[in-house]
């Protein structure tokens, strides 16, 4: 990951959230097209039965500022059962973190904090199975190593620990879900805390 990525998630933390979902950096200016390897899309964790669709998510234009012009979309808040992949990173099976995006609950109608995709993702323990559905056909199988939870501040600094073990370069194929942790700050609508799975890449 170049410098200029890590440089902006400080900002891009505080601006992202679950009810929009967790942070994560803003990658170059254009995502990765065309995609050499097989997309991704489905996603399966038996464990704690989650199933959903993965939809590719890019970069959206920041309004009203003059120093950050673009960050991550994640998927819709009012589908909170939904994950995405951000396709700006690495497609899961390929060497490097790919990053899988899904809220922890959302807002339905009028109903705040429906259960989401990633949900029970805190559940997950060492050894468990992600399952990765990629458009050729193929199955990247993953398995769960560790989990943290970093408070969304840790991630101000683009030289952090907590930054560069979420979002640095890897030099074999991993992947991160990432959603949101902690306590529910009311009046900046937002976790505190970002929740991430680390898994990597059975062979």
């Amino acid at each position: 990951m170049t410098r200029t990525l890590l440089q902006m998630l400080a900002l891009l933390v505080l601006l992202t959230g679950c009810a929009t979902p967790a942070a994560a950096p803003a990658g170059e200016a254009t995502s990765r097209e065309p995609v050499a390897s097989p997309a991704p899309t489905g996603l399966r964790i038996p464990q704690i039965a989650a199933r959903s669709t993965l939809i590719p998510t890019g970069l959206i234009d920041l309004p009203d500022t003059a120093t950050v012009e673009r960050i991550p979309q994640v998927p819709p808040v009012d589908e909170p059962m939904q994950a995405s992949w951000a396709s700006f990173t690495p497609p899961p099976g390929d060497i490097g973190p790919s990053v899988l995006y899904g809220h922890v609950d959302g807002q339905v109608n009028d109903r705040r904090g429906v259960p989401g995709i990633f949900n029970r993702i805190d559940e997950l323990a060492p050894g468990n199975l992600i399952l990765v559905d990629r458009d050729d056909g193929s199955t990247a199988q993953f398995a769960v190593t560790h989990i943290e939870r970093y408070p969304k501040v840790d991630f101000s600094d683009p030289a952090s620990t907590a930054t560069r073990e979420v979002y640095g370069d890897t030099a074999a194929a991993e992947l991160r879900l990432v959603t949101c942790g902690g306590t529910f700050d009311r009046d900046a609508r937002s976790y505190r805390d970002q929740l991430v799975v680390f898994a990597t890449l059975l062979a």
